[in-house]
């Protein structure tokens, strides 16, 4: 692996960074669903996590049993994955 490809990460993190600072989200029609991993939220006091103002129609808020970084990993994007099906099959049969 050549040198630049070996740090390629941090200048994606850079630009992820960068994105992130510069994003104004406007409200959302509809309901949002966010998949909360386990981890230290001492900040959010919060049960909507930042969302309610946006989201018109709701927050659901829906725990994963596992850290962010092993969401992606089995068991746990197995987890993730169901509970991503059942929610897409609900607003399947509310249509």
């Amino acid at each position: 692996m050549t040198p630049a490809l070996n740090f390629q990460y941090l200048e994606i993190n850079r630009i992820n960074d960068e994105a992130q600072a510069k994003y104004e989200p406007t409200p959302y029609d509809g309901r949002i669903v966010l998949f909360k991993p386990r981890a230290c939220y001492a900040g959010f006091n919060d049960p909507e996590y930042g969302w309610g103002e946006l989201a018109k129609k709701g927050v659901e808020v829906i725990d994963i049993p596992a850290y962010p970084r092993g969401m992606l990993n089995e068991p746990f994007v197995q987890i993730l994955a169901d509970k991503l099906k059942k929610e897409i099959e609900k607003e399947g049969n509310d249509a």
